[in-house]
């Protein structure tokens, strides 16, 4: 299994066990989003794999979304963009994995309710207690960013902005 800075990888009795891992807050960055797709890449070539759980180091979030100082660092249009297709290339693959990807959902996640954070649209088996759940009524915007432009398997299935 390779090495990588914010995503753990394990295999246990044919599944394989992605763990994001940025602390504090696990927040969704460009380096995360390298790592999860290298992962993610490496259990799907792995034929002992059979199926695939992704799931959140710590008790805080499963993920908090996009990292406000990366963003807020980015330089324009072109910068932002480039950050935008990486996301949505992941989620596009986790989306068209020919195996079974389960999100465990173990702590706060955001939902596609709220658009900014596509997993529960990417990701068609999600465990976690209902109070963990998104909330359908959740506005499509973040308190200090202001609306995010809809992943692109949100747009796919209707529910774009």
């Amino acid at each position: 299994m390779g090495e990588y800075q914010y995503v753990k990888v394990s295999v246990e009795e044919r599944i394989a066990i992605l763990t994001i891992d940025h602390p504090p807050a696990n927040a969704f960055d460009t380096r995360t989003v390298m790592d999860l797709n290298a992962a993610f890449d490496e259990v799907l070539a792995n034929p002992e794999v059979k199926a695939i759980i992704i799931t959140g180091a710590g008790q805080f979030a499963f993920v908090a979304g996009a990292d406000i100082n990366e963003i807020n660092a980015l330089k324009g249009h072109d910068d932002a963009k480039e950050v935008v297709v990486k996301g949505q290339q992941l989620f596009s693959k986790i989306e068209a994995s020919p195996k079974p990807v389960i999100a465990a959902i173990n702590a706060v996640c955001l939902g596609r309710r709220q658009r900014a954070w596509p997993w529960p649209a990417t990701i068609r088996h999600r465990l976690g207690p209902r109070s963990l759940r998104p909330a359908r009524n959740q506005p499509g915007h973040h308190p200090r960013l202001g609306r995010h432009p809809a992943p692109a398997a949100l747009r796919r299935q209707g529910q774009g902005l």
